[in-house]
C-alpha cells in the first residue's frame, strides 16, 4: 500500500472513531440527565434504602463510606452513589467525605487493574459475567481510556470491567491512573452531588 493511500486510510479511520465518539458522548450526556433526574428522588423513590443508608453512616462515619465505597468499586457490588450521597448528606464537611469517595473508588479501580495485571485473563474471566466482560471489551478496544471517561459518567456495570481490561492489556499506569481518577471525580459529580445539591 502505497503512503498517500495508508495516511488516507488513518484519517478515515480517525475520522469514524471521532464520530462514533461524538455520538456515544450525546448518548450518553442524555442518558445522564434522564438518571441525574430519577437518582434526585431516591429519598422519595426508595425510602428504604435511603433510611438503612442514613442509619449504618450515621452509626460507623467516614470508615464506612471509605469501606463501602471501595468494595463497591471492586468485585462486591454496591450502590456506591447513593451511599456517598447520604454519606455527604449527614456530614459536617461533605467536601470531606467527597474526597474520601474519590480515594476510595479510585483505589478499587487500582485493585482492579492490579488483579488483571497480575492474575491475568483467566482469574479476570472467573469473577466478572462475561458477556459484561465482552461488551467492554469492545468499547476499551474502540476508545482505550477514554472508554474509562465515558462509562464512569453511566449508571451501567461496565466500568469496572473495564478497569479489568486495563490490567490485562497492559494499559500504561500513569495513563491508567489519570483516566481512572478524572473518571471518578465525574461519576460521583454526576451521580452524588449534583441530583442532591451538595458541595
Amino acid at each position: 500500500m502505497e503512503k498517500g493511500a495508508l495516511q488516507k486510510e488513518i484519517e478515515k479511520g480517525a475520522r469514524k472513531w471521532r464520530k462514533e465518539l461524538l455520538i456515544l458522548t450525546v448518548i450518553a450526556l442524555i442518558f445522564t440527565i434522564y438518571c441525574v433526574n430519577y437518582v434526585s428522588h431516591l429519598e422519595q423513590t426508595n425510602v428504604e434504602l435511603h433510611t438503612y443508608l442514613t442509619s449504618f453512616i450515621a452509626l460507623y462515619g467516614d470508615h464506612s463510606t471509605f469501606v463501602a465505597i471501595l468494595m463497591g468499586n471492586t468485585l462486591i457490588p454496591f450502590p456506591t452513589d447513593a451511599y456517598l450521597a447520604s454519606a455527604m448528606k449527614l456530614a459536617a464537611s461533605p467536601l470531606r467525605v467527597f474526597a474520601i469517595g474519590i480515594i476510595a473508588a479510585f483505589l478499587g479501580g487500582l485493585i482492579n487493574y492490579s488483579l488483571a495485571y497480575f492474575l491475568r485473563e483467566k482469574w479476570v474471566k472467573k469473577h466478572v459475567d462475561a458477556m459484561t466482560l465482552n461488551q467492554s471489551k469492545r468499547y476499551f478496544d474502540k476508545y482505550g481510556g477514554w472508554a474509562l471517561i465515558i462509562f464512569a459518567t453511566l449508571p451501567l456495570p461496565l466500568f469496572d470491567p473495564l478497569t479489568f481490561l486495563a490490567g490485562i492489556s497492559e494499559m500504561n499506569l500513569k495513563d491508567f491512573l489519570a483516566f481512572t481518577f478524572i473518571a471518578k471525580i465525574l461519576h460521583y459529580l454526576l451521580w452524588a452531588v449534583v441530583p442532591y445539591g451538595l458541595l
